[in-house]
């Protein structure tokens, strides 16, 4: 009896575990969809999406009452014209056209104005000759002008460039303003002449101020230091107190070719006097009086051009050396690109 009754209970307990497993099964299924958390539980029956009306014309900003505009003045320009782009109602421009300072205004300069909506201007500037800045502003129903010295800003400009036909080629090519180029040539003109003696792959390097307005580039300053290679030779020269000087404080004192004996001709440079590009009163006279007696000028030792005071070498040192730093820093980076090319 025993052994015909334990096959048949067998399958009755497996059949039991494998329901039980799966009512197990499924209520973690279940407990796996329920939100883990009473604040979740809560949440999922709160949520309820609502419709909000939103009304286009209080979310839209408000128009601004005045607007401020830039335009230049171009060389076919008219002033008419020019008020015209910037807004300016016909009856201020035409009060405008009566200000003797808008006369001032030329070809290539930017007017900066700001406008009402209806065309009424509030004011109106743009920077006048001699570095001045001129302002036209609304007083009542008057327009009242008014000019002031442009605050200038300067910052320090690095560039170098490789020769390949000639000095301002090169310039222009670097992006190095012409003014540079010429102050270039009259700092290097005693040792270099850039008429006969310039070749292909000579190159220079310069830092040099930039000016600017505002935030707004004007023109070129001076050059602080500047390196010329030419032929295989490196001129040197950094400006301090007015003048140019090579890095050992000395400066480039009689022109190319000029000792005692030596014949000049009309234009030749016979000396230099440490403020090139700075002075323009100093000039060469030919008679020499020592003790008020009239004395032969090819008997008469002269001086070599005075270098930097021994007291105020500290002070060049300390001018000199980061700027040359920069244009080494800058000259070795250039050779290194001509070489990588080569």
């Amino acid at each position: 009896m025993r052994r015909v009754g334990t096959p048949r209970t067998a399958p009755l307990k497996r059949a039991a575990a494998l329901a039980a497993f799966a009512v197990s099964g499924v209520v973690a299924a279940v407990a796996a969809i329920v939100p883990s958390s009473d604040a979740e539980l809560l949440l999922a029956k709160a949520a309820v999406l609502e419709p909000v009306a939103i009304r286009a014309d209080e979310a839209l900003l408000p128009a601004p009452a005045s607007y401020v505009r830039e335009d230049r003045l171009q060389r076919a320009d008219t002033l008419e014209g020019l008020l015209a782009r910037l807004a300016v109602g016909d009856a201020d421009a035409q009060k405008l056209l009566r200000q003797r300072e808008l006369r001032l205004l030329r070809p290539g300069e930017i007017v900066t104005a700001e406008v009402r909506a209806e065309g009424e201007l509030v004011w109106l500037s743009f920077l006048a000759p001699r570095d001045m800045v001129v302002r036209i502003e609304r007083v009542g129903e008057s327009l009242v002008s008014s000019e002031q010295r442009a605050q200038l800003a300067a910052r320090n400009e690095l560039k170098a460039a490789l020769v390949e036909s000639s000095l301002f080629a090169a310039a222009d090519a670097a992006g190095t303003p012409d003014a540079v180029a010429i102050q270039l040539a009259e700092v290097f003109g005693s040792d270099i002449d850039f008429h006969r003696e310039l070749r292909k792959g000579d190159r220079f390097s310069v830092l040099y101020e930039m000016l600017s307005v505002a935030g707004r580039p004007l023109r070129a300053g001076s050059v602080l230091a500047a390196e010329f290679a030419n032929q295989g030779r490196t001129h040197r020269a950094v400006s301090h107190a007015g003048g140019y000087y090579a890095p050992d404080g000395k400066i480039k004192a009689f022109g190319r070719g000029i000792r005692s004996g030596a014949r000049v001709a009309q234009g030749d440079t016979v000396g230099l006097i440490g403020q090139t590009g700075w002075a323009t009163g100093p000039r060469l006279h030919y008679e020499f009086r020592v003790a008020g007696a009239a004395r032969n000028p090819l008997c008469v030792p002269l001086p070599a051009g005075a270098p930097v005071a021994r007291h105020d070498m500290g002070a060049f040192r300390a001018r000199a050396q980061p700027l040359f730093a920069q244009l080494k820093l800058l000259a070795d980076s250039q050779a290194n690109q001509v070489a990588a090319l080569e």
